[in-house]
């Protein structure tokens, strides 16, 4: 039967725009794609798998060890990507940025007190938005720039949420985060060297993975709960609409402010 698909030896052929003329940005779209097409479903997995264990129904928790542990690993993923890349940032290397975004989102939504089904809502609709963005955003500054200033307002809101909480291990240790976070955007920008930067990125990751530790040990003798999990390190913490405003607003003021010091100045200096 004759169609007009175009085919070459005995292979369908897609009418367009050839593969070997795609433009840069086209390339790193689809490796971008790619990531998130074995990511996303084994994620979708998960989920279902967790269900078993009531995590979907209304008043179900998720505990503080859980988002803390997937915290930690989030980063390892994130921090591999850096590493292969050598100060060559692309879209791929912001997706795995929003992944792991949407566990700090997991984690506000922790301390705040949201049932589990609400939290997962919540990260899902904030990883579709931010993760379309880098996908179809024409200029990677303008990537660059959006997920800079969303996820270090993120970052600087853990730090203040818990130092309101004057939960003091944990803030420490999201102030360790905070200062790698700021630390993997300037080498983005401008490599400051390789001794300097891995040392102050051990030094960090250091306090942050110790202080959490010790944050959740803290919390097992003050509740005698050696056993089991423990919800919200803030569930006796009681955050107005005003203070979560006025908080969000002096994190994410700082962001800009450090996210605009990095495009707009570092480069020149």
């Amino acid at each position: 039967m004759s169609t007009r698909m175009q085919l070459v030896n005995d292979t369908i052929v897609a009418v367009g725009k050839p593969f070997e003329e795609y433009t840069p940005r086209e390339h790193h779209v689809r490796d971008a794609m790619f990531i998130l097409t074995c990511a996303l479903p084994l994620l979708g997995t998960g989920l279902v798998l967790l269900a078993r264990d009531g995590w979907w129904k209304a008043h179900a928790r998720l505990s503080i060890q859980t988002v803390g542990a997937a915290w930690l690993a989030s980063i390892t993923a994130f921090g591999i990507m850096i590493y292969a890349q050598h100060c060559i940032t692309t879209r791929s290397t912001f997706i795995l940025a929003v992944f792991h975004e949407q566990v700090e989102v997991l984690l506000d939504c922790v301390l705040l007190g949201l049932s589990a089904r609400r939290s997962f809502a919540y990260t899902w609709g904030f990883g579709f938005v931010l993760l379309l963005a880098v996908l179809v955003i024409p200029t990677m500054s303008t990537v660059f720039m959006t997920a800079a200033i969303i996820g270090g307002g993120n970052d600087a809101l853990i730090v203040l949420l818990f130092l309101y909480g004057k939960q003091y291990w944990f803030a420490l240790g999201a102030l360790g985060h905070l200062a790698s976070a700021i630390l993997v955007f300037t080498e983005v920008i401008r490599n400051i060297g390789v001794v300097p930067y891995n040392a102050l990125i051990f030094i960090s990751v250091w306090i942050h993975a110790g202080c959490t530790v010790m944050g959740i040990w803290q919390l097992q003798d003050k509740y005698h709960e050696y056993e089991g999990a423990l919800v919200n390190p803030l569930g006796e913490v009681k955050f107005s609409k005003r203070t979560l405003l006025y908080l969000s607003i002096f994190a994410i003021t700082g962001s800009t402010g450090v996210t605009l010091f990095l495009a707009y100045i570092l480069p020149a200096l």
